[in-house]
Protein backbone atom coordinates (compact mmCIF):
# COMPACT_ATOMS: atom_id res chain seq x y z
CA UNK A 1 0.00 0.00 0.00
CA UNK A 2 1.39 3.37 -0.97
CA UNK A 3 2.25 6.03 1.61
CA UNK A 4 -0.36 8.39 0.11
CA UNK A 5 -3.11 5.78 0.43
CA UNK A 6 -2.11 5.01 4.00
CA UNK A 7 -2.29 8.73 4.83
CA UNK A 8 -5.78 8.99 3.35
CA UNK A 9 -6.97 5.96 5.34
CA UNK A 10 -5.38 7.28 8.52
CA UNK A 11 -6.99 10.68 8.04
CA UNK A 12 -10.40 9.11 7.32
CA UNK A 13 -10.15 6.79 10.33
CA UNK A 14 -9.07 9.69 12.54
CA UNK A 15 -11.98 11.83 11.42
CA UNK A 16 -14.39 8.94 11.97
CA UNK A 17 -13.00 8.34 15.45
CA UNK A 18 -13.31 12.00 16.36
CA UNK A 19 -16.86 12.02 15.04
CA UNK A 20 -17.75 8.99 17.17
CA UNK A 21 -16.06 10.52 20.19
CA UNK A 22 -17.95 13.79 19.65
CA UNK A 23 -21.24 11.90 19.34
CA UNK A 24 -20.52 9.98 22.54
CA UNK A 25 -19.63 13.16 24.42
CA UNK A 26 -22.76 14.89 23.12
CA UNK A 27 -24.83 11.87 24.15
CA UNK A 28 -23.32 11.96 27.64
CA UNK A 29 -24.01 15.68 27.85
CA UNK A 30 -27.65 15.13 26.82
CA UNK A 31 -27.96 12.33 29.39
CA UNK A 32 -26.49 14.59 32.08
CA UNK A 33 -28.90 17.36 31.13
CA UNK A 34 -31.84 14.96 31.13
CA UNK A 35 -30.93 13.59 34.54
CA UNK A 36 -30.27 17.05 35.87
CA UNK A 37 -33.46 18.73 34.62
CA UNK A 38 -36.01 15.97 34.18
CA UNK A 39 -35.21 13.75 37.12
CA UNK A 40 -34.70 9.99 37.06
CA UNK A 41 -37.01 7.08 37.62
CA UNK A 42 -34.90 6.23 40.68
CA UNK A 43 -36.12 9.39 42.37
CA UNK A 44 -39.16 9.09 44.62
CA UNK A 45 -42.17 10.20 42.59
CA UNK A 46 -45.69 11.12 43.68
CA UNK A 47 -48.18 8.25 43.77
CA UNK A 48 -51.51 8.66 42.00
CA UNK A 49 -55.09 7.61 42.84
CA UNK A 50 -57.92 7.89 40.31
CA UNK A 51 -61.29 9.19 41.58
CA UNK A 52 -63.99 8.78 38.89
CA UNK A 53 -67.04 11.07 38.71
CA UNK A 54 -70.07 11.23 36.35
CA UNK A 55 -69.19 14.44 34.52
CA UNK A 56 -66.46 16.80 33.44
CA UNK A 57 -64.37 18.33 36.24
CA UNK A 58 -63.82 22.08 35.68
CA UNK A 59 -62.80 23.05 39.22
CA UNK A 60 -61.22 21.39 42.28
CA UNK A 61 -60.14 22.67 45.70
CA UNK A 62 -58.55 21.39 48.90
CA UNK A 63 -59.89 22.28 52.33
CA UNK A 64 -57.79 24.65 54.44
CA UNK A 65 -56.61 21.81 56.69
CA UNK A 66 -55.59 19.75 53.61
CA UNK A 67 -57.75 16.86 54.79
CA UNK A 68 -60.44 17.00 52.08
CA UNK A 69 -60.50 17.33 48.31
CA UNK A 70 -63.57 18.85 46.61
CA UNK A 71 -64.40 18.52 42.91
CA UNK A 72 -67.23 19.72 40.71
CA UNK A 73 -68.68 17.21 38.22
CA UNK A 74 -70.90 18.77 35.55
CA UNK A 75 -72.86 17.02 32.82
CA UNK A 76 -75.75 17.58 30.47
CA UNK A 77 -77.48 15.98 27.53
CA UNK A 78 -77.40 18.44 24.63
CA UNK A 79 -80.79 17.16 23.47
CA UNK A 80 -82.40 17.48 26.90
CA UNK A 81 -81.68 20.82 28.59
CA UNK A 82 -83.64 19.66 31.64
CA UNK A 83 -80.88 17.18 32.43
CA UNK A 84 -78.37 19.96 33.09
CA UNK A 85 -76.96 19.39 36.57
CA UNK A 86 -73.85 19.54 38.70
CA UNK A 87 -72.43 17.63 41.61
CA UNK A 88 -69.91 18.45 44.30
CA UNK A 89 -67.87 15.46 45.45
CA UNK A 90 -65.80 15.41 48.65
CA UNK A 91 -63.05 12.88 49.44
CA UNK A 92 -60.85 12.24 52.44
CA UNK A 93 -57.34 12.52 50.97
CA UNK A 94 -55.84 10.05 53.44
CA UNK A 95 -58.35 7.21 53.01
CA UNK A 96 -59.22 8.20 49.39
CA UNK A 97 -62.88 7.54 50.28
CA UNK A 98 -65.77 9.78 49.20
CA UNK A 99 -67.38 11.29 52.29
CA UNK A 100 -70.02 13.65 50.83
CA UNK A 101 -72.00 14.36 47.66
CA UNK A 102 -73.93 17.61 47.11
CA UNK A 103 -76.37 17.93 44.17
CA UNK A 104 -77.08 21.12 42.18
CA UNK A 105 -79.64 21.93 39.47
CA UNK A 106 -76.99 23.72 37.40
CA UNK A 107 -73.27 23.51 36.77
CA UNK A 108 -70.93 24.05 39.70
CA UNK A 109 -68.81 27.02 38.59
CA UNK A 110 -66.49 27.68 41.52
CA UNK A 111 -65.41 26.51 44.99
CA UNK A 112 -63.82 28.89 47.50
CA UNK A 113 -62.99 28.37 51.18
CA UNK A 114 -63.27 31.02 53.86
CA UNK A 115 -59.85 31.57 55.48
CA UNK A 116 -61.11 30.00 58.74
CA UNK A 117 -61.79 26.76 56.81
CA UNK A 118 -65.25 26.36 58.36
CA UNK A 119 -67.25 27.77 55.44
CA UNK A 120 -67.14 27.05 51.70
CA UNK A 121 -68.62 29.22 48.94
CA UNK A 122 -70.06 27.39 45.92
CA UNK A 123 -71.35 29.11 42.79
CA UNK A 124 -73.71 27.32 40.40
CA UNK A 125 -75.14 28.49 37.09
CA UNK A 126 -75.54 27.55 33.45
CA UNK A 127 -72.70 27.67 30.91
CA UNK A 128 -71.15 31.10 30.38
CA UNK A 129 -71.77 30.81 26.63
CA UNK A 130 -75.51 31.03 27.28
CA UNK A 131 -76.42 27.48 26.32
CA UNK A 132 -78.04 25.34 27.56
CA UNK A 133 -80.39 26.54 30.27
CA UNK A 134 -79.42 30.20 30.19
CA UNK A 135 -82.83 31.26 31.45
CA UNK A 136 -82.07 29.76 34.88
CA UNK A 137 -80.68 32.12 37.53
CA UNK A 138 -77.29 31.47 39.01
CA UNK A 139 -76.76 30.99 42.75
CA UNK A 140 -74.01 31.48 45.28
CA UNK A 141 -74.34 29.39 48.42
CA UNK A 142 -72.35 29.53 51.64
CA UNK A 143 -72.16 26.11 53.30
CA UNK A 144 -70.91 25.19 56.73
CA UNK A 145 -67.99 22.82 56.25
CA UNK A 146 -67.79 19.85 56.42
CA UNK A 147 -71.46 19.41 57.38
CA UNK A 148 -72.73 21.27 54.25
CA UNK A 149 -75.48 22.96 56.18
CA UNK A 150 -76.68 25.95 54.12
CA UNK A 151 -75.77 29.19 55.91
CA UNK A 152 -76.79 31.69 53.22
CA UNK A 153 -77.75 31.79 49.54
CA UNK A 154 -78.21 34.45 46.88
CA UNK A 155 -79.56 34.47 43.32
CA UNK A 156 -77.19 36.31 40.99
CA UNK A 157 -77.78 36.98 37.31
CA UNK A 158 -77.96 34.40 34.59
CA UNK A 159 -74.42 33.11 34.41
CA UNK A 160 -71.41 33.00 36.73
CA UNK A 161 -67.93 32.64 35.28
CA UNK A 162 -65.63 29.69 35.90
CA UNK A 163 -63.89 30.25 39.26
CA UNK A 164 -66.12 33.31 39.34
CA UNK A 165 -67.00 33.49 43.05
CA UNK A 166 -64.44 33.66 45.84
CA UNK A 167 -63.77 34.84 49.37
CA UNK A 168 -61.24 37.58 50.02
CA UNK A 169 -58.11 36.53 51.98
CA UNK A 170 -59.42 38.18 55.17
CA UNK A 171 -62.86 36.59 54.69
CA UNK A 172 -64.75 39.90 54.79
CA UNK A 173 -65.72 40.07 51.10
CA UNK A 174 -67.10 37.91 48.33
CA UNK A 175 -66.57 38.72 44.66
CA UNK A 176 -68.80 37.21 41.95
CA UNK A 177 -68.11 37.48 38.23
CA UNK A 178 -71.50 37.37 36.51
CA UNK A 179 -72.97 37.78 33.07
CA UNK A 180 -76.60 38.56 32.22
CA UNK A 181 -76.61 38.52 28.42
CA UNK A 182 -76.21 35.83 25.80
CA UNK A 183 -74.43 38.27 23.49
CA UNK A 184 -70.69 37.58 23.33
CA UNK A 185 -69.50 41.19 23.46
CA UNK A 186 -71.92 42.53 26.05
CA UNK A 187 -70.17 43.77 29.20
CA UNK A 188 -69.98 41.68 32.34
CA UNK A 189 -69.78 42.66 36.01
CA UNK A 190 -68.01 41.70 39.20
CA UNK A 191 -70.28 42.13 42.19
CA UNK A 192 -68.77 42.72 45.65
CA UNK A 193 -70.68 41.48 48.72
CA UNK A 194 -70.10 41.53 52.44
CA UNK A 195 -69.59 37.91 53.40
CA UNK A 196 -71.33 38.06 56.78
CA UNK A 197 -74.74 38.92 55.30
CA UNK A 198 -74.27 38.88 51.48
CA UNK A 199 -75.10 42.56 51.29
CA UNK A 200 -74.14 44.08 47.92
CA UNK A 201 -71.59 46.88 48.47
CA UNK A 202 -69.98 47.64 45.09
CA UNK A 203 -70.02 46.74 41.39
CA UNK A 204 -67.11 46.61 38.94
CA UNK A 205 -68.62 47.56 35.60
CA UNK A 206 -67.82 47.04 31.91
CA UNK A 207 -65.45 44.11 31.96
CA UNK A 208 -65.18 41.85 28.96
CA UNK A 209 -64.31 38.16 28.92
CA UNK A 210 -62.22 38.28 32.08
CA UNK A 211 -60.88 34.72 32.50
CA UNK A 212 -59.39 35.19 35.96
CA UNK A 213 -59.33 37.59 38.90
CA UNK A 214 -57.93 37.54 42.42
CA UNK A 215 -58.04 39.60 45.59
CA UNK A 216 -54.73 41.13 46.64
CA UNK A 217 -53.30 39.58 49.85
CA UNK A 218 -54.42 42.59 51.94
CA UNK A 219 -58.01 42.26 50.57
CA UNK A 220 -58.08 45.94 49.62
CA UNK A 221 -58.01 45.47 45.86
CA UNK A 222 -59.13 43.05 43.20
CA UNK A 223 -56.97 42.33 40.14
CA UNK A 224 -58.13 40.96 36.80
CA UNK A 225 -57.25 40.94 33.11
CA UNK A 226 -59.76 42.77 30.94
CA UNK A 227 -60.11 42.11 27.21
CA UNK A 228 -60.91 45.28 25.30
CA UNK A 229 -59.74 44.66 21.73
CA UNK A 230 -61.39 42.80 18.89
CA UNK A 231 -60.78 39.53 17.10
CA UNK A 232 -58.26 41.03 14.66
CA UNK A 233 -56.49 43.23 17.23
CA UNK A 234 -56.82 41.69 20.69
CA UNK A 235 -55.67 43.83 23.60
CA UNK A 236 -55.48 43.10 27.30
CA UNK A 237 -55.04 45.13 30.48
CA UNK A 238 -54.22 44.05 34.00
CA UNK A 239 -56.56 46.22 36.06
CA UNK A 240 -56.59 46.98 39.78
CA UNK A 241 -59.95 47.78 41.41
CA UNK A 242 -60.77 49.15 44.85
CA UNK A 243 -62.87 46.55 46.68
CA UNK A 244 -64.98 48.98 48.71
CA UNK A 245 -65.92 51.27 45.81
CA UNK A 246 -65.42 49.11 42.68
CA UNK A 247 -63.43 51.98 41.09
CA UNK A 248 -60.42 51.11 38.90
CA UNK A 249 -57.23 52.48 40.45
CA UNK A 250 -54.48 51.27 38.10
CA UNK A 251 -54.10 49.56 34.76
CA UNK A 252 -51.17 47.90 33.01
CA UNK A 253 -50.67 46.60 29.50
CA UNK A 254 -50.78 42.82 29.58
CA UNK A 255 -50.96 39.67 27.54
CA UNK A 256 -53.72 37.07 27.61
CA UNK A 257 -53.69 35.38 31.02
CA UNK A 258 -55.67 32.26 31.82
CA UNK A 259 -54.95 32.20 35.54
CA UNK A 260 -52.80 33.82 38.17
CA UNK A 261 -52.08 33.35 41.85
CA UNK A 262 -50.69 35.31 44.74
CA UNK A 263 -48.00 33.07 46.24
CA UNK A 264 -46.12 34.27 49.32
CA UNK A 265 -47.30 37.79 48.50
CA UNK A 266 -45.98 37.64 44.93
CA UNK A 267 -48.25 37.75 41.91
CA UNK A 268 -47.50 34.87 39.54
CA UNK A 269 -49.08 35.02 36.10
CA UNK A 270 -49.58 31.71 34.33
CA UNK A 271 -49.32 31.65 30.56
CA UNK A 272 -49.62 28.68 28.22
CA UNK A 273 -45.88 28.28 27.66
CA UNK A 274 -44.18 30.38 30.33
CA UNK A 275 -44.55 32.21 33.61
CA UNK A 276 -44.04 35.88 34.38
CA UNK A 277 -43.54 36.55 38.06
CA UNK A 278 -44.28 40.03 39.41
CA UNK A 279 -42.41 40.74 42.64
CA UNK A 280 -43.50 43.43 45.15
CA UNK A 281 -40.69 45.72 43.94
CA UNK A 282 -42.09 45.60 40.40
CA UNK A 283 -39.36 43.42 38.86
CA UNK A 284 -40.29 40.64 36.45
CA UNK A 285 -38.73 37.23 36.04
CA UNK A 286 -39.35 34.71 33.28
CA UNK A 287 -39.85 30.96 33.69
CA UNK A 288 -40.29 28.43 30.90
CA UNK A 289 -43.21 26.05 31.25
CA UNK A 290 -41.78 22.81 29.86
CA UNK A 291 -45.07 20.96 29.54
CA UNK A 292 -48.69 21.62 28.75
CA UNK A 293 -50.85 24.67 29.04
CA UNK A 294 -50.56 26.30 32.40
CA UNK A 295 -49.86 25.16 35.92
CA UNK A 296 -50.49 25.73 39.59
CA UNK A 297 -48.15 26.77 42.41
CA UNK A 298 -48.08 25.36 45.92
CA UNK A 299 -48.88 27.88 48.66
CA UNK A 300 -45.32 27.80 50.01
CA UNK A 301 -44.02 28.67 46.54
CA UNK A 302 -41.72 25.65 46.36
CA UNK A 303 -43.51 23.62 43.67
CA UNK A 304 -45.55 24.11 40.54
CA UNK A 305 -47.42 21.33 38.79
CA UNK A 306 -48.09 21.46 35.05
CA UNK A 307 -50.59 19.25 33.27
CA UNK A 308 -51.12 18.96 29.53
CA UNK A 309 -52.07 16.54 26.77
CA UNK A 310 -49.65 14.16 25.11
CA UNK A 311 -50.84 14.87 21.56
CA UNK A 312 -48.95 11.89 20.11
CA UNK A 313 -50.53 9.51 17.65
CA UNK A 314 -50.26 6.67 20.17
CA UNK A 315 -52.03 8.46 23.05
CA UNK A 316 -53.37 11.78 21.69
CA UNK A 317 -55.51 12.45 24.76
CA UNK A 318 -53.21 11.14 27.47
CA UNK A 319 -52.42 13.44 30.39
CA UNK A 320 -48.78 14.34 30.95
CA UNK A 321 -47.83 15.75 34.35
CA UNK A 322 -44.63 17.55 35.31
CA UNK A 323 -43.61 18.66 38.80
CA UNK A 324 -41.34 21.69 39.01
CA UNK A 325 -39.18 21.96 42.13
CA UNK A 326 -38.62 25.71 42.05
CA UNK A 327 -35.94 25.79 44.77
CA UNK A 328 -33.79 23.23 42.94
CA UNK A 329 -34.86 24.42 39.46
CA UNK A 330 -35.60 20.81 38.50
CA UNK A 331 -38.54 19.54 36.47
CA UNK A 332 -39.53 15.90 36.85
CA UNK A 333 -42.00 14.36 34.43
CA UNK A 334 -44.18 11.90 36.29
CA UNK A 335 -44.20 8.50 34.52
CA UNK A 336 -47.46 7.75 32.73
CA UNK A 337 -49.76 5.09 34.14
CA UNK A 338 -52.89 3.56 32.55
CA UNK A 339 -55.17 5.87 34.56
CA UNK A 340 -53.56 8.88 32.87
CA UNK A 341 -54.82 7.91 29.40
CA UNK A 342 -57.89 9.11 27.44
CA UNK A 343 -58.77 12.19 29.47
CA UNK A 344 -57.89 15.85 29.04
CA UNK A 345 -56.78 17.96 32.06
CA UNK A 346 -58.95 20.96 33.00
CA UNK A 347 -57.73 22.22 36.37
CA UNK A 348 -55.06 21.75 39.02
CA UNK A 349 -54.77 22.42 42.75
CA UNK A 350 -52.23 21.98 45.55
CA UNK A 351 -53.17 21.22 49.14
CA UNK A 352 -52.21 24.01 51.59
CA UNK A 353 -49.62 21.73 53.24
CA UNK A 354 -48.08 20.85 49.82
CA UNK A 355 -48.39 17.11 50.52
CA UNK A 356 -51.00 16.55 47.79
CA UNK A 357 -51.93 17.93 44.41
CA UNK A 358 -54.80 17.02 42.13
CA UNK A 359 -55.81 17.34 38.48
CA UNK A 360 -59.42 17.47 37.31
CA UNK A 361 -60.10 15.94 33.89
CA UNK A 362 -62.81 15.25 31.32
CA UNK A 363 -63.04 12.08 29.27
CA UNK A 364 -63.18 12.15 25.49
CA UNK A 365 -66.81 11.52 24.47
CA UNK A 366 -67.76 9.74 21.29
CA UNK A 367 -70.68 11.46 19.48
CA UNK A 368 -72.37 9.09 17.01
CA UNK A 369 -74.08 10.18 13.79
CA UNK A 370 -77.48 9.24 15.22
CA UNK A 371 -78.64 9.04 18.82
CA UNK A 372 -77.26 10.47 22.05
CA UNK A 373 -73.52 10.59 22.77
CA UNK A 374 -71.77 8.29 25.18
CA UNK A 375 -71.88 9.38 28.85
CA UNK A 376 -69.51 12.20 29.74
CA UNK A 377 -67.23 10.86 32.47
CA UNK A 378 -64.50 12.70 34.27
CA UNK A 379 -62.09 11.99 37.05
CA UNK A 380 -59.68 13.52 39.52
CA UNK A 381 -56.10 12.33 39.75
CA UNK A 382 -55.00 12.71 43.35
CA UNK A 383 -51.21 12.70 43.74
CA UNK A 384 -49.49 12.11 47.08
CA UNK A 385 -46.04 13.64 47.39
CA UNK A 386 -43.23 11.33 48.58
CA UNK A 387 -42.06 11.69 52.17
Amino acid sequence: MSFKRKSILATTFGAFSLSCLGACLFGLYRLWALLGMQGTHDEAMPTVTQLVVPGGVPIIAFSKDSRYLLAAANSFNKWEVQELHGELHVWDVVTKKEVHLEQFEMFVRSISFHPDGRKVLVASSNNTDGSPGFEKLGHVTIFEFPSFKVLDQQQLGNSIGSEGAKFSPNGDWIAVHKRDSKELWNPEQIMIYRSRDLKHTATIEKIYRMPAFEFTPDSKFLMGVNYYGNGANPAFEMQLFDVESGVMKKQYQSAAINKFQFVQGHLRLLFAEHYWTYEPNGELSYHKNPEGRGGYFSEDGRYAVMAGRDGSKLHPRATIVSLWDIEKDRVARIPETPVMLNRAPNCTAFSPNSKYFAIGRTAHREIPIAGPPSPLLGDVLLFTMPE
